[in-house]
């Protein structure tokens, strides 16, 4: 078994799967992806679904990664779901930074959650699980902890 690692620049990945050098290959990106769609389409391509032990340990064992599910339809013939992991997307801001402006730009983003989900499915934003972020030695911007609080 050989594995290696291809740019995904110019489409490297995607060109050496369709050609058959590749049996399987990893994508990392937000979903949907249209070069996912290009690569099911052109090449005959399906998502493997990875719900298994080992991804459950992967998860369970490191705060950043979490379980994502890609719903059924994301995909050119996608007919079920499909489990997979990823990271969660992070707002990082100085303790410096003043509360009231940490406050008014999560006020501004999540008063804005139905267009920016609109405008990208990967945009759907929840409140921050607080057990991960200090399970990755992260805590809180007090203006987060106060717009949080409150909302």
């Amino acid at each position: 078994m050989l594995v290696t690692e291809l740019s995904d620049s110019q489409s490297q990945d995607t060109m050496a799967f369709c050609h058959g050098n590749l049996d399987a290959m990893i994508h990392i990106g937000i979903h949907p992806d249209s070069s996912l769609n290009q690569l099911f389409k052109l090449c005959n391509a399906d998502v493997a679904d990875m719900d298994d032990i080992d991804i459950e340990r992967l998860v369970s064992g490191h705060p950043s990664f979490s379980k994502v599910i890609i719903p059924s339809g994301t995909y050119l013939g996608q007919k079920t779901n499909i489990n997979t992991l990823g990271t969660q997307t992070l707002m990082v801001a100085s303790q410096d930074l003043d509360e009231e402006i940490v406050y008014k730009i999560l006020d501004a983003i999540f008063s804005n959650q139905k267009k920016l989900s609109s405008s990208h499915p990967a945009l759907s934003l929840q409140k921050p699980d607080t057990t991960k972020t200090k399970a990755m030695g992260l805590e809180l911007h007090a203006g987060a902890v106060e717009y949080f609080s409150k909302n």
